[in-house]
């Protein structure tokens, strides 16, 4: 097997996330002739905490993992400090991921699992280097919104929409420092009718989360999605 060294500089730290013993055997082997540092963590969890630690250049993470799945672990590590919050994070997966799957999450790219050596190579060049973290394409025709061919009513739904999120923020921020259950899950069903016209799945998922907590009283995970959620909100607008 040709060695490989991706960075032309130095070698780079990569960090692949498989819970799969086998797997992580097949991954070290299609590796051997890497000069570049690869370490492994075995669920989502660790891979937060190992990132929150290391500054790695990549990131490879499995979806479906155990204690925390990737994509759980992938928009834990966008709330980590600059720069550690700004990882590329590929998924890795024997599934028939598309583009349509990853949008609007915070994994950036998938490869197969079973990948060559030749094909892990020009994905970590396709993304060595390159800034992650980068906002949606917004109100676009996958959009409620960006589907309304009226332009002047659909710029104001949009005005209506940018309100409602500060809006949304505000109160939210007074809720949860009363401790306002009540106040807190009405807040959260009127928002969440609000983000489908939007069309980004990821703050979907997270508010319906949000008011999954709510009717279960898992208030430690509701503060906690909502967290994300609003930091999601002002990055994208």
């Amino acid at each position: 097997m040709s060695s490989f060294l991706i960075s032309e500089n130095s070698p780079l730290r990569v960090l692949f996330v498989e819970d799969n013993e086998v797997n992580r055997f097949y991954i070290r082997a299609q590796t051997t002739g890497f000069k570049d540092s690869f370490e492994f963590s075995e669920n989502g969890r660790d891979a937060v905490a190992k990132a929150s630690k290391t500054l790695y250049d990549i990131i490879f993470m499995d979806i479906n993992l155990p204690v925390m799945n990737g994509y759980e672990a992938a928009r834990k590590i966008r709330t980590l400090p600059k720069p550690n919050n700004n990882i590329p994070i590929i998924g890795i997966t024997n599934d028939s991921l598309t583009s349509e799957d990853i949008e609007g999450t915070s994994i950036n790219d998938f490869i197969n699992k079973f990948f060559s050596p030749e094909e892990l190579q020009a994905k970590i060049k396709l993304w060595k280097g390159k800034e992650a973290q980068k906002k949606p394409a917004l109100f676009t025709s996958n959009s409620l919104i960006g589907q309304i061919k009226d332009t002047e009513a659909r710029t104001k739904m949009i005005e209506i929409f940018l309100r409602q999120k500060d809006e949304f923020i505000k109160d939210m921020d007074e809720s949860i420092a009363q401790n306002n259950e009540k106040e807190i899950f009405f807040l959260t069903h009127k928002m969440k009718s609000s983000i489908e016209l939007v069309g980004i799945p990821e703050l979907k998922r997270i508010i319906e989360q949000m008011e999954k907590d709510g009717k279960e009283k898992n208030n430690l995970n509701l503060k906690a999605n909502y967290e994300e959620l609003k930091r999601l909100l002002q990055h994208y607008f």
